[in-house]
């Protein structure tokens, strides 16, 4: 069961840092999406 073992310790800092290059991601693709950056590789 999912609820016996513990988190790893370091479990909060990997999952932080993963959220860095989603947020990242997220901010480019409005802001693509919104026309204010041009995607040079669509169309």
């Amino acid at each position: 069961m999912s609820g016996d073992r513990p988190i790893h310790p370091r479990h909060g800092n990997s999952a932080e840092a993963s959220l860095i290059p989603v947020g990242i991601t997220d901010c480019y693709v409005r802001l693509v999406t919104n026309g204010t950056l041009h995607d040079p590789r669509l169309f």
